[in-house]
């Protein structure tokens, strides 16, 4: 037992010894690390007027950023590229890129070698750059592209102030705000209708470059709550290569008219009997009045042809927008009407037709907006305004089996990685089967 004891004592005593002398070796390495000179050779790069010193292996970057009034050729004559070279390097770009869609803000990097500009990198957007090289005096131009990850999310969400404002508590973009927005417009006037503690679920594709997040594809579906009131939306190829969003019982989550032709808004009129601010007494208001401010852009409400636009001394510069089923909406008081809007025009729901202002007969910036059928008006705020088409009968089975599972996914406990992975592979059977 003895001899045993004596054994495992020398055992850790040599242990110790063998760490002492490593941490003692590693410490004499980093403090004589601090003093030690990097042997390796010092080169000198020039770029216009600056002089940077690099070391080996011989490159250095430059990143900038398009200017007003920046060309390609002004990007290789600020850069010293001579004339000749200037012209062959150009003839090779505009072979696979336009140039003139060079757009200020985006980033170009120069990067130099031993013998001189080595390339340049232009970033056309998140996911393809524009790649100049010089090997050895011969330039090439090509486009790359950058792969893109597209990862599914569940995000969850109960409203505090604003849903903008609870989209970016939650650490998301802007972005994913008019997104919903958009989606929900039909059912929910998010100037009005919107309270604390309604709440939302989506389920998102998030587009990703090399790990970085650089945007949201496609809102694959949806719930909102909004007074209690649940309302469910999900994306569904109605045909070969189409999609749009219906609601779990196959109607189109899109309607004949939108529920408020401004982003936002306050109702400082409403429709029917009033009292006129100007001419003091009560008459019939033939629309309803939604106070913004001047030059707030205004949206058809829905599909249509321009009927009339003109400038009269009650209505001042006015739209009226002719839709299908004997339907005309009214837009008065603008201060401009959009380049283009003119009698017989097309327009599709959504589109910018003028902007907010106070010409005619007004107390301020304003939109009066009104809805006719026939002859007779109708309250815009109480209108149960029809839906689009809905799921085609041949695939409302499928869409109903579908829209089930992705919204029961949703909803339950999307943390764990089978949920994740049932997601993931539906959405793409989906998607394959058409």
């Amino acid at each position: 037992m003895k001899i045993k004891k004596i054994y495992l004592i020398r055992v850790r005593a040599f242990v110790i010894i063998f760490l002492l002398l490593f941490m003692a070796v590693s410490l004499i390495k980093m403090f004589f690390g601090f003093f030690t000179t990097d042997n390796r050779q010092v080169e000198s790069v020039t770029s216009g007027n600056i002089n940077i010193q690099t070391l080996s292996p011989p490159f250095i970057e430059f990143k900038r950023k398009v200017r007003s009034g920046t060309t390609i050729e002004k990007i290789l004559y600020d850069e010293n590229i001579n004339a000749n070279e200037r012209e062959i390097i150009i003839n090779a770009v505009t072979k696979v890129f336009d140039v003139r869609k060079i757009k200020i803000g985006n980033e170009y990097v120069v990067r130099y070698n031993g013998s001189g500009l080595g390339s340049i990198k232009y970033f056309i957007n998140y996911s393809s750059f524009l790649l100049i090289k010089n090997k050895k005096g011969k330039f090439s131009a090509d486009v790359i592209n950058i792969p893109i990850k597209t990862k599914l999310s569940v995000i969850k969400g109960v409203i505090e102030e604003s849903l903008f404002q609870t989209i970016l508590r939650l650490g998301e973009k802007g972005e994913l705000a008019d997104l919903m927005a958009s989606l929900f417009e039909y059912d929910v006037d998010f100037n009005r209708d919107i309270r604390q503690n309604d709440s939302f679920t989506v389920l998102i594709e998030k587009k990703y470059v090399q790990n970085k997040f650089v945007g949201y594809g496609h809102l694959i579906a949806a719930k909102f709550v909004n007074r209690g009131k649940i309302i469910r939306t999900v994306r569904f190829e109605f045909q070969k290569g189409k999609y749009s969003y219906f609601h779990p019982d196959g109607k189109a989550v899109r309607k004949m008219f939108l529920r408020c032709p401004l982003p936002f808004m306050r109702v400082t009129s409403r429709f029917g009997l009033r009292k006129h601010p100007i001419l003091g007494f009560s008459a019939n208001h033939n629309g309803v009045d939604f106070g913004a401010p001047r030059g707030t852009v205004i949206r058809v409400s829905g599909d249509g042809v321009v009927f009339r636009t003109g400038y009269s001394r009650v209505r001042g510069r006015f739209i009226i927008i002719s839709h299908k089923n004997n339907y005309k909406t009214h837009y008065y008081h603008l201060s401009g009407i959009k380049p283009g809007i003119r009698r017989g025009k097309y327009v599709v729901q959504g589109k910018i037709i003028g902007y907010v202002g106070s010409t005619g007969r007004s107390t301020g910036p304003h939109l009066h907006y009104g809805i006719q059928r026939g002859r007779r008006y109708i309250n815009p705020l109480r209108l149960r305004s029809p839906s689009k088409s809905s799921v085609p009968k041949k695939r409302l089975k499928n869409f109903k089996i579908y829209s089930d599972v992705i919204l029961t996914l949703m909803e339950g406990d999307n943390r764990s990685f089978l949920t994740k992975f049932l997601l993931h592979n539906i959405v793409k059977i989906a998607e394959r089967s058409g």
